[in-house]
């Protein structure tokens, strides 16, 4: 009888152990949790310079986040931190985690701008031919609109100054503060518009 009772707790605790497995057992959502103190409850960023990541494409997250943990990012110190506390697969795992939620566009209010001349601006340097489908981009091509402006601006400001080295975004070397000020109010109104 003792040893019957002994053999169904372990099959039931192998059973268990399985089944938490398979529901994904300490996964990514629960290691993603880390993340809502500052991107918000499912990476739906309330701030101005904390980016959105829920929706944002896995395959850039992924990358983002790998640069940052290589010491590749000079973004910031607690993000590097952060992003150095897990293994690669956690922060795939992560990434896939975040880009599985559902975008939501930035709140924060922007900055006035001339429409006809970014609009010209963001064509002339054909934004939206990396960043396809009107700044929604794809794989390790970021979505751009409806993302948080005052951090759109901070890292458009690093592409200009070469602390995030980019061939792409080499053109930004050329565009004043004050276009790259209207172009981070026109993108981000843009996601509000979908």
């Amino acid at each position: 009888m003792k040893r019957s009772a002994f053999y169904l707790l372990c099959v039931f605790l192998f059973a268990s152990i399985g089944a938490w497995a398979a529901a994904g057992g300490d996964t990514a959502e629960r290691t993603a949790k880390t993340c809502a103190g500052c991107h918000g409850t499912y990476g739906a960023s309330p701030g101005e310079f904390i980016p959105v990541i829920g929706g944002q494409h896995a395959e850039y997250l992924k990358k983002v986040l790998l640069e940052l943990k290589g010491k590749k990012r000079p973004h910031s110190i607690e993000m590097t931190l952060m992003a150095s506390g897990y293994t690669d697969e956690q922060l795939e795992a992560i990434s896939e985690w975040y880009a599985d939620k559902k975008w939501a566009d930035s709140k924060v209010k922007v900055n006035e701008y001339n429409m006809s001349a970014t609009v010209s601006l963001i064509e002339n340097y054909s934004c939206f031919g990396c960043h396809v489908d009107n700044g929604k981009g794809e794989g390790e091509t970021p979505a751009i609109t409806g993302q948080a402006p005052g951090y759109l601006k901070n890292v458009l400001m690093k592409y200009k100054a070469g602390l995030i080295p980019s061939d792409e975004m080499a053109f930004l070397k050329d565009v004043s503060e004050v276009e790259i000020d209207a172009m981070v109010s026109y993108l981000t109104e843009l996601g509000r518009n979908r």
